[in-house]
């Protein structure tokens, strides 16, 4: 199946651009289906992908990204799925250019939506 990219939003581009950066170095976790990269980014279509950028969902706790799989594969199924098969990975990361959002006025500063924060696609 192929994603068509949305146009990406100029004022959310110049509004990331004019926010200060900081350098970040440190450990990502991120879990992945068996067989798949942990760099690859998630298809389009994700909570905080709308299609214009591609999104690499990490959690800086191991636990994190363990809890948020868990939740995604027992959400809505009766049982949890016995035949998947996942892989937790430990990724290190070095950026010189890093944005800081800790909150939501953070989010809003930025001129996002904030009315849907925590809602899935």
């Amino acid at each position: 199946m192929v994603y068509a990219r949305r146009r990406r939003d100029s004022a959310l581009i110049d509004a990331i651009e004019a926010h200060k950066p900081v350098q970040f170095e440190g450990v990502a976790w991120r879990v992945v289906r068996e067989g798949r990269s942990p760099l690859a980014c998630a298809r389009a279509g994700g909570r905080w992908d709308d299609g214009t950028f591609d999104v690499l969902y990490t959690a800086q706790e191991r636990d994190g990204a363990l809890a948020e799989m868990y939740f995604h594969l027992s959400r809505g199924q009766p049982v949890f799925p016995s035949q998947v098969r996942y892989g937790l990975h430990e990724l290190k990361v070095s950026m010189e250019r890093a944005l800081k959002l800790v909150d939501l006025e953070a989010l809003k500063a930025l001129g996002l939506d904030t009315t849907r924060y925590g809602q899935l696609s």
